[in-house]
Order: structure tokens, then sequence, then C-alpha cells
């Protein structure tokens, strides 16, 4: 008997001491997992923190993006020699010795910066796109952007082609303005060749 109580003793010493064995390696475990659930906590937070980053640049790209899109259309704006534009053109015919005429048309700045000097020609095509009258202006006049300025002067005709334009209807002409030198505000300038 005292055999097997020696025994049943040894066995829940055994069972007693496997038991501990068993929930320290338990213990362990639960502390690997919750060092790994920390270690994924904290990379979660930083691929969020990376995410916010990323849509803080794109966002930055994109206005970036846009002013440069900006700034080039603002660039073609000025480079192309197109966008001063003639409106209201008339002319009155003054005979005698000298014949002229006097003439009047609004010229429009359509470019994105102030001009402040325009050299150039006028021409006043007849339906046919026959040039009736070549007109030369160089003068520095301010005219703000979208805006106009009237310009008045008087032309002395040169030719029997410019004394055609007499009677001719200031709707039905085709009158343009082709520059040649523009001078914006800030020193800026364009050649047009």
């Amino acid at each position: 008997m005292i055999r097997k109580l020696l025994a049943i003793g040894v066995v829940g010493v055994a069972l007693l001491s496997g038991e501990s064995g068993v929930d320290r390696k338990l213990d362990l475990i639960l502390q690997k997992l919750n060092r790994l659930e920390q270690q994924i906590q904290q990379k979660d937070r930083q691929i969020e923190e990376l995410k916010r980053e990323l849509e803080e640049t794109r966002t930055q790209q994109k206005t970036q993006q846009k002013l440069l899109q900006k700034e080039v259309k603002k660039e073609v704006a000025l480079r192309s020699c197109k966008s001063l534009k003639v409106e209201g053109f008339q002319y009155s015919y003054n005979g005698g010795p000298i014949p002229s005429y006097d003439i009047r048309y609004r010229l429009v700045n359509k470019y994105p910066k102030k001009v402040v000097a325009v050299k150039g020609k006028l021409y006043v095509e007849d339906r046919d796109r026959i040039t009736l009258l070549t007109d030369y202006l160089d003068r520095r006049q301010e005219i703000p952007p979208n805006r106009s300025v009237e310009i008045e002067k008087e032309h002395t005709i040169n030719s029997e082609l410019e004394k055609e334009l007499n009677g001719e209807d200031p709707k039905k002409l085709h009158v343009y303005f082709d520059p040649i030198k523009i001078e914006f505000q800030g020193g800026e300038s364009l050649e047009c060749y």
C-alpha cells in the first residue's frame, strides 16, 4: 500500500510538474502571440501613416500639375501672335488734294497679360479676301487683358486699290491685325514674323 501511495504521489507530482510545464509553454506562446499582435498593430499604424503621406503627395502632385498646366496654357497664349483682335472697324473718306481715310477700330487684348506697346499692320479685305487697305500701327498703348482700346487715325490713300474701299459696307469687310511686336507689362515681349 505504501508503494501504491508513493506511486500515486509520484504520478501526481509528475502530473503537476507536467501541467506547470505545459502552462509555461502556453504562457510563452501567449506572450509571443501578444508581441506579434502588437507588432502587427504597429505595422498597421505605419501602413496607415504611409497611406496618408501617399495621398498627401498625390494631392500635392495634382495641385502642382494643375498649376503647371495653367502656366503652360498662359505661356502658349503669350507665344501666340493671334490674340490681338479687331472689333468695330469704321472709316470715312476724306477727298481733296491728298485723299485719306479716317479709320477707327477697337483693338482687343486676348492675352493673359497687359499689353503696353504694339507694332503691326491692320489689314482690311473685301469679301473676296482682296486686301484693300494696309495700315501700320506703332504705339505705346496699355491694353489690359480682355479689354479693348479705341484706335483712331488718319490713313493717307497710297494706291488705286485703297480707293476701292470707299463705299464698301464695313460689316462686310474682313478686318484683322497682324502684330510684328507686342510688349507686355513686366518687360516681356513677343515678336511675330
